[in-house]
């Protein structure tokens, strides 16, 4: 509101008297206010009841910066307890997948929305292509591993594959001229399993974690040399039970490990190239079962069974501090099982064992708010993922559902949420 009304004060310097501009600016101002009070009673009273018979409206949402500022927070209050469990279903299952066979263990979306890929228990990774029709088709499957998939990533360019499975190995898979993915190069770890991989924004870099037995883990850093082949470049051992999870900066200067024996430890690379453990956070009664990092490295997320989703910011000193502890609308009997956040730090989408999905939106504050909440499975949510223009969630559990944002709350694209609100409310 303020930016909108100081940008009016210059145009009107151009044409009004300072006396005439006041007085406009102060009714304008009022008006406002009273549209967005009337607005927002309106649709909370019922969301999707009817568009709001409010005089003025019209011509106030040609001012998106004062919609998006002040009508959710209206919307907000006037729902009082109903929000955001009846009033924040802004993301609606729109298609299943088709092709996948056992449990889906890891889901990507490429960051322009028109592929996903997927891994599963049958040991098969399998590519979706987006159609001309909206929808998204099975393009190609890749079958050469041996034993479960347990993470997949694709690169911002479409360009790489990384894939890594029980079976002791990590996957590069190129797209080629015929336009179908073939295998790269094979790492064998010779270990018992490839927990999960990352791999750098310039593909240039990968990240692995390792585990052999119950309690010896260990993170290997891979670089690309000149052939195009990635070599092992630094190993770091640790003893932590079972499964981990990795996110790593944009820039490779910082990446997290999140492990069952409840640690959260932060790497930072050094002078001499090599990577060192800077901080730690460990929790009293839970494993850490995802951890999430924005791009520029200045938050984390992470998560486990019985602790709700913690987002650490990076300070002034150089260290990570607890920011904000997430509230969830779900049971004492359900947990959280995997994390994604935008890039831009907007969004932090969760997945629960309940089959429920939560969307948190950043508000003006700085902190988090509950946006959404649905979910459409007969098991747990074992991967989440979404497009780079948030309109599209990806998340897998028995298959792969595609979720699309639809809302009358929807203050992210407000050109598209109005003609959704003029076409059902009319």
């Amino acid at each position: 509101m303020k930016k909108f009304l100081n940008n009016l004060f210059f145009l009107g310097l151009l044409f009004f008297s300072n006396n005439v501009f006041a007085m406009e600016c102060e009714s304008l101002q009022t008006k406002c206010l009273r549209i967005v009070d009337e607005s927002a009673q309106a649709l909370a009273r019922d969301v999707i009841g009817g568009w709001p018979d409010v005089e003025g409206l019209d011509e106030f949402l040609n001012y998106p910066e004062v919609w998006q500022n002040c009508f959710l927070e209206k919307l907000k209050f006037y729902a009082g307890e109903r929000w955001p469990i009846q009033t924040g279903m802004n993301f609606l299952p729109s298609q299943r997948l088709e092709g996948c066979t056992k449990y889906v263990i890891s889901v990507q979306i490429s960051f322009d929305g028109k592929m996903i890929i997927s891994g599963s228990h049958d040991k098969k990774i399998r590519i979706f292509l987006l159609g001309d029709d909206g929808l998204y088709y099975l393009h190609q499957t890749l079958d050469d591993h041996r034993d479960w998939i347990t993470s997949v990533v694709i690169t911002p360019d479409r360009n790489t594959i990384l894939s890594t499975s029980r079976d002791g190995t990590i996957k590069i898979w190129v797209l080629q001229a015929d336009g179908f993915y073939h295998l790269h190069q094979s790492i064998n770890q010779n270990l018992c399993c490839v927990d999960t991989a990352v791999i750098s924004l310039d593909n240039q870099m990968i990240i692995s974690g390792c585990t052999i037995g119950s309690f010896d883990q260990f993170i290997r850093i891979w670089t690309r040399g000149e052939d195009g082949l990635c070599g092992w470049n630094q190993e770091i051992h640790e003893q932590a039970l079972g499964h981990l999870s990795i996110a790593m900066s944009s820039d490779k200067r910082v990446f997290v490990c999140g492990f069952i024996d409840r640690t959260v430890k932060i790497f930072r690379l050094q002078e001499d190239g090599r990577y060192l453990e800077v901080q730690e956070f460990k929790e009293n009664h839970t494993n850490i079962r995802h951890v999430a990092m924005s791009e520029d490295g200045q938050m984390i997320v992470y998560g486990g069974p019985d602790i709700p989703v913690k987002v650490l910011i990076l300070r002034d000193d150089g260290q990570y501090h607890l920011n904000q502890e997430l509230k969830s609308v779900h049971d004492g009997s359900s947990w959280f099982d995997c994390i994604y956040m935008s890039p831009d730090k907007k969004m932090i989408v969760s997945g629960f064992n309940n089959e429920i999905i939560e969307v948190n939106l950043l508000g003006r504050d700085g902190l988090y708010f509950l946006l959404s909440r649905f979910g459409m499975y007969n098991n747990c949510i074992s991967g989440v993922c979404m497009s780079l223009d948030k309109k599209v969630i990806v998340s897998s559990s028995e298959d792969v559902i595609i979720s699309r944002r639809h809302s009358a709350l929807d203050a992210l694209n407000l050109p598209e949420t109005l003609d959704f609100l003029r076409a059902h409310c009319s």
